[in-house]
Parts: structure tokens; sequence; C-alpha cells
């Protein structure tokens, strides 16, 4: 755990490689995260700031169509033709 430019950085080794990542603009906060990292990694288990990609189900529609999809959870609408991605967030009312 370093400081770096007024914000409180994290670095470590897993089996992917070196990581480095802000975590915290306090240190006390930063302190809790390095020690939560460090015990997933203790553990072997994957860190909180660790990127994990998920499988898609289904394939993304193609010949031209639009697919649209509606995130009620986050209030967006997301919009994807061909290689164009919109998000619209919106007022829950």
């Amino acid at each position: 755990m370093y400081e770096y430019h007024g914000a409180w950085w994290v670095y470590y080794r897993d089996d992917t490689g070196p990581h480095r990542k802000k975590v915290a603009e306090a240190r006390d906060q930063a302190e809790q995260v390095a020690a939560r990292v460090n015990s997933q990694l203790a553990s072997n288990k994957p860190t909180l700031l660790t990127f994990t990609p998920i499988g898609v189900a289904d394939p993304m529609p193609t010949g031209g169509k639009r697919l649209v999809y509606v995130d009620p959870a986050s209030n967006a609408v997301v919009v994807i033709d061909g290689i164009v991605v919109w998000a619209y967030r919106y007022r829950a009312e």
C-alpha cells in the first residue's frame, strides 16, 4: 500500500501477475481494503479488485439487427446496433 498524488494505492501480485489499484482517498479505508486483499490472497480466492470475465449464454444478434436491453435496477436502456452502443439513463417515477 502506498500514497501517490493524494490517493492510496494497493500493489500485489497473484497468479495473473502484478496489480496496482487505486483504492481510497483516506489511509484507514485503504488499510481495510489492503487487509481484505491480503486475506483473499492467502486463501487463494480471487481478490475483490480482480476482474473475472463471465460467459455469455446467448450470442449477439447478427445481420443488421438492433438489440435493446432495459435494466430497471440501474434505470438504464442500452441499445446495441452493430458496433455502436448507446446507453440512456432515465428517471423512474
